[in-house]
């Protein structure tokens, strides 16, 4: 049996927060469900007569931005911000048909908070797309996108595929938002577009697919977990991804790497 290295007391207070709150926040399974994907291998499918093809779906964005509601809609048909807990990781296993292809898809709901940085990486290894996610209603998060998940995930993540989601786009149709200037398609640089940029009402759907193309997605998708709008084709797009990509070993390797720095590998 190998030891564990011990960890700095600031990655034991993120642990510690963790384990104190795991009950409530996400079901005890998450984590085992969490490296059970990292390994993954298509399954035997006796009755499709082949290999039944599993694929990993990681869905980041700032805390509050709709991503648990958006899982809930497209896992299980529901809607629920009653007794709202921040998700810390959640995964759940839901069978998704494209292109007459079964696809069990493994969707893991991750902690935007920053308190849960050093944990959030945990969900990268092996993932085979990732689905940034930000709120229609808050400008400041798709400035987050550029600013803090795009560099986030793609030091993880390597080159895999990436979605941009525009959450609650209901909430545009309010009178009350103000309506936001697009950003000039001009600017090549994808870290100006900054808070000075996007100051005023909701995000347009032009400027997320501006900010989108910029950044390398695969494209822009607006969803309403409430209204139950979007919804399918953004997971339907995700999956086709997910199922076009190839496992890159700077994805690996730095995860590895990460899991070292915290000391929670075993020595030999």
């Amino acid at each position: 049996m190998g030891t564990f290295s011990p960890v700095s007391d600031s990655d034991s207070l993120a642990v510690f927060k963790f384990m104190a709150f795991k009950d409530k926040i996400t079901p005890k399974s998450t984590i085992r469900m969490l490296f059970s994907c990292f390994g993954r291998k298509d399954k035997p499918d006796v009755a499709a007569g082949g290999p039944r093809k599993r694929r990993k779906v990681v869905v980041v964005g700032d805390g509050e931005c709709g991503k648990t509601c958006l899982l809930q809609r497209f896992c299980r048909d529901t809607y629920d911000t009653q007794g709202y807990l921040p998700t810390v990781f959640d995964t759940d296993v839901t069978d998704v048909v494209v292109d007459n292809t079964t696809v069990e898809l493994v969707l893991v709901d991750t902690a935007g908070q920053e308190d849960y940085d050093r944990l959030r990486p945990y969900s990268y290894p092996d993932t085979d797309a990732v689905i940034i996610c930000f709120s229609v209603d808050n400008p400041d998060s798709l400035d987050n996108v550029l600013l803090n998940w795009m560099p986030e995930v793609r030091y993880f993540c390597g080159k895999v595929p990436i979605l941009l989601a525009g959450n609650k786009a209901d909430l545009r149709l309010h009178g009350d938002l103000a309506p936001q200037a697009s950003v000039s398609s001009t600017d090549s640089d994808a870290s100006r577009v900054s808070a000075s940029l996007i100051k005023q009402g909701p995000v347009k759907a032009s400027t997320a697919r501006n900010v989108a193309s910029r950044m390398g997605a695969l494209g822009y998708w607006e969803t309403s977990a409430m209204l139950d709008q979007g919804v399918t084709e953004l997971f339907q797009a995700a999956t086709r991804a997910a199922l076009s990509s190839r496992t890159h070993k700077t994805s690996r390797r730095r995860s590895c790497s990460f899991l070292r720095r915290l000391g929670l590998t075993r020595s030999s």
